[in-house]
């Protein structure tokens, strides 16, 4: 749930990091390879590692699985 719910983020946070990058008029690549420090396939997986791992804690706390069962899978 946890990966889902980071990769439904992607677009959103694409979309405010364009709009920034030409309101501010700095490159994106600057933002994806966090100041040119690394390799911009490496930083599109950090930055979803950054995303995960709060909505990991969300999915963790508030969708707890422990034990129940679901409705679909009958008495």
């Amino acid at each position: 749930m946890a990966a889902i719910v980071a990769t439904i983020c992607f677009p959103v946070g694409a979309l405010i990091a364009g709009l920034a990058s030409v309101l501010l008029d700095f490159p994106l690549l600057v933002l994806v390879t966090f100041g040119d420090r690394i390799h911009a396939a490496a930083g599109l997986v950090l930055w979803w590692l950054i995303l995960c791992l709060p909505a990991l804690a969300y999915s963790a706390v508030f969708m707890p699985s422990w034990g129940k069962t679901t409705t679909a899978t009958g008495p």
